[in-house]
């Protein structure tokens, strides 16, 4: 079975100028889209609110952006500024709860709301995102159990 011959760096260069004619020309159209503006960076004072909005304790607010707690502490005291990448997870955290839950494998309950009448949308079972990692002591994984509650 004879394997397909990669395209030289020439080739392509060929076909993106012949395209690039072809455009000039009007025969051939491009598909262009509108790239989104970069969310704004929240404050460090927009950062504790939303994870107290869900009751959520700094380790657990951590895990479920995938970064560590020491960096959610250092944003909600002002010491660092979040990435880019994580700018833009914090604003789907506070737009779209819902998808967090999904991603993550947790419920987030809404500061007002109760087990009971959080329904399926809000309920607090972050016990997946508290896992210890590698030797963990008895006391710290209670705390971590205690800080969900």
């Amino acid at each position: 079975m004879k394997q397909a011959k990669k395209p030289s760096v020439f080739d392509d260069l060929v076909e993106g100028l012949e395209a690039s004619i072809e455009y000039s020309r009007g025969a051939l159209s491009l598909r262009s889209m509108t790239l989104p503006e970069p969310p704004p960076v929240p404050s460090p004072v927009q950062i504790v609110r939303l994870r107290t909005k869900y009751k959520l304790s700094q380790p657990i607010f951590a895990a479920a952006l995938n970064v560590s707690s020491k960096t959610v502490q250092a944003w909600e005291q002002g010491q660092r500024v979040p990435s880019h990448a994580s700018v833009r997870l914090l604003q789907i955290f506070e737009q779209e709860p819902e998808l967090v839950e999904r991603m993550v494998g947790c419920e987030i309950i809404e500061s007002g709301a109760t087990r009971t009448n959080a329904g399926s949308r809000y309920g607090l079972a972050v016990s997946s995102l508290a896992k210890p990692r590698g030797k963990t002591s008895e006391k710290k994984q209670r705390k971590i159990r205690t800080t969900q509650e």
